[in-house]
């Protein structure tokens, strides 16, 4: 018969026993053939940000990781490098046209990443990103891998590489208007004589809002589209435009004919264009349009779809661009 007590002291001397038996030791030989170091980061693939447009550098974090079946027995050093090669290739896995962040727009802080013996991780390092000196606030996407190691480890092959997409958005506009004096108009649509209003083409380059471009109306009542093209005289950087509509004498603009849909395109030589964007304006009395691409151009060329008020006539007050 068990009684109480023989339980008892089963239960005390039980674990006794445990004690004094010794676990054998579970040892891999050539350890360090299965260290690996790899980006943090790369488990997911990509890393995304945005940021405001200005010129500004701002931190993007990185690190990096140590796997085996033991703690590294020496200090380890990882380098770094930016990977443009790779941009290629990622958008054509991923059916996306991301452009690579130019050079100067990017810098890492330090290229070398130190893991100290005992640990399982580096110091942080820090990618930085300046936003004006991308080409617009589209995303851009910049590849940065491990190139080598110093010390008892290998590079994990399938996690070396993270892509950063870096998008921006405007808080206020960095850029300074771009100077009209030798801006001409090359082609338009049509034009009216407005009398003290302006009316002609010439107009919209005047520097005066209280004078505009005005589409036909007398003889003719052309609808939308109608278009303006401008020959800066130079080839510059375009990331944007300025649109005037037309006010009344208190400056509230007017409630028909303002440009609502519009369509910017470029060019470099007045035949081949490219499109710069499409936009919808709110009726205001100047509104700015970012493009999401600066474009390298010496011709635009504003093509209006739609008017406030789905009104025939269209008027632009003034032009300018930056």
């Amino acid at each position: 018969m068990i009684t109480f007590r023989k339980i008892y002291w089963v239960m005390i001397l039980l674990p006794l026993f445990f004690m004094g038996c010794k676990e054998e030791d579970f040892e891999v030989q050539d350890a360090d053939a299965y260290a690996k170091v790899f980006l943090q980061q790369a488990i997911e693939g990509t890393v995304e940000n945005t940021f405001f447009m200005k010129d500004e550098w701002y931190k993007v974090h990185l690190g990096v990781g140590y796997g085996g079946v033991q703690l590294p027995s020496s200090p380890i050093d990882v380098k770094l490098a930016a990977n443009p090669s790779l941009v290629d290739q990622y958008n054509d896995l991923n059916n996306t046209h991301f452009p690579v962040m130019p050079e100067g727009s990017y810098r890492l802080v330090e290229d070398v990443a130190h893991i100290n013996s005992g640990e399982t991780n580096s110091q942080y390092l820090y990618l930085e990103v300046n936003p004006t000196k991308l080409t617009g606030i589209g995303a851009h996407i910049l590849p940065v891998s491990l190139v080598s190691v110093t010390g008892a480890a290998q590079i994990n092959e399938e996690l070396k590489t993270v892509y950063y997409i870096v998008n921006s958005t405007y808080e206020s506009n960095p850029y300074p208007d771009i100077e009209r004096d030798n801006w001409k108009v090359v082609d338009f649509s049509t034009d009216e004589d407005e009398g003290a209003g302006g009316g002609r083409v010439a107009h919209a380059l005047d520097g005066l809002y209280n004078t505009f471009w005005a589409t036909q109306w007398r003889a003719a009542k052309p609808t939308p589209p109608h278009h303006i093209t401008i020959d800066l005289s130079t080839a510059v950087d375009l990331h944007g435009l300025k649109l005037a509509g037309r006010v009344d004498a208190a400056g509230v603009p007017r409630n028909q004919g303002n440009p609502k849909n519009v369509l910017i395109e470029t060019s470099l030589d007045h035949a081949s264009w490219e499109e710069a964007g499409l936009f919808t304006l709110e009726n205001v009395a100047e509104s700015t349009l970012y493009f999401e691409y600066a474009k390298h151009a010496r011709y635009f060329r504003i093509t209006v779809l739609a008017t406030h008020n789905n009104f025939y006539q269209t008027h632009i007050a003034e032009i300018n661009a930056f």
